[in-house]
C-alpha cells in the first residue's frame, strides 16, 4: 500500500498539506482482465463471482472507515495542483 503526501492548491488559492491513502490514481487507459477466450457464460459467471467478492471489500473498507472515523473523509485532487508530492510504501 502506498501514502502519498503533497501540498495541495485550490482554485481559489487556498494551500493545505495532505497525506492520503490513494484508491484511484490517474491513467488514461483501460485495463483490466482480459475474458476474450472466456465463453460467453463463463465471462458472465466471473463477473458475478468477481462482483460478490468486491461487494465483500467494499464492506470490510466501510467497517475500517468506522474504525478509523473516516467515513467523509474521501476527497479527489487535480494532479497539476499537488506540488511537493512524495511517495511512500507503506
Amino acid at each position: 500500500m502506498n501514502i502519498i503526501s503533497f501540498t495541495y492548491t485550490k482554485s481559489n488559492g487556498e494551500v493545505s498539506k495532505r497525506v492520503i491513502s490513494p484508491t484511484i490514481v490517474p491513467s488514461k487507459n483501460y485495463e483490466g482482465v482480459d475474458l476474450t477466450e472466456l465463453e460467453s457464460v463463463e465471462q458472465v459467471m466471473y463477473c458475478q463471482e468477481l462482483g460478490k467478492i468486491r461487494d465483500e471489500l467494499n464492506a470490510r473498507v466501510l467497517e475500517l472507515n468506522a474504525k478509523f472515523d473516516v467515513e467523509k473523509k474521501y476527497r479527489c485532487f487535480i494532479p497539476e495542483k499537488m506540488t511537493n508530492v512524495v511517495k511512500e510504501a507503506v
